[in-house]
Formats: structure tokens, sequence, C-alpha cells
């Protein structure tokens, strides 16, 4: 069977899988861990953990393993969560609307969407 080259698209997230991400990070974060410290937390099987791996590496989320064969997030946790996607919140349409009107640049992330949305015309909601 042929194996699949490396992609650039964003791998397949669920809900409950960004959190587990989000979780691992937290871990690793902290310090070196053991995969199996790490399994267990997560309530984790051995391929859950290596797709898990997989995903953060495909988001550019540098893992590293030591020579201990301990697993180190590289960088800081703050770089590694501007990597990884947060979960749909189920915002309306009202909701993005509002908080498009801040100046953050999460607010200018929203607004151009906004405006991406509703044409060159420039509709207000």
């Amino acid at each position: 069977m042929k194996r699949k080259g490396t992609s650039t698209a964003r791998p397949s997230l669920t809900r409950g899988r960004l959190i587990r991400l989000f979780r691992f990070l937290k871990l690793v974060e902290k310090g070196p861990q053991k995969r199996e410290q790490i399994m267990k937390r997560l309530h984790l099987d051995i391929r859950g953990f290596y797709r898990d791996l997989e995903a953060l590496r495909e988001l550019k989320i540098p893992i590293e393993i030591g020579e201990d064969h301990r697993y180190a997030l590289k960088g800081t946790l703050e770089e590694a969560l501007s990597h990884l996607p947060f979960p749909d919140p189920q915002l309306t349409f009202s909701d993005v609307a509002d908080l498009a009107q801040g100046s953050g640049p999460a607010h200018e992330k929203l607004r151009k969407q906004w405006e991406a949305m509703l044409g060159e015309r420039g509709e207000k909601g």
C-alpha cells in the first residue's frame, strides 16, 4: 500500500480532539514527559498518542523527544497556542458583528472576515 505524502491541509480536528491537544501542550509545557505519562493523563492508547503528536506537528507546533525518551514543547506555550485552532464556539452572526467592533488583533481578524462575507458594499449587521 502506498503511503500518503505530507499534506499542508489542516488535520481533522473535532472539539474533543482540540481540547485534548490543548491538554497535551499544557502537560509538555511543564517539562519533558514520558509517552506513558502523557497517554495515561490524556486517556490515550499508543495509536491515539501518535495521531495527536502528528496533528501537533502538522499544525507547526514543535514537540521534540529527548535522549531520555521524554517529549517536550519546543518554544513557549503562547507560541504553540497561536497555531492551535480554537473549537467552534457556535457564535451567531450577531455575536461576530459585536466582537468585530473591538480594537485588538483578534477583533481585526473577525472584522475582516465579516467584511468579506458582506461583500464590497460594506453593509452593517
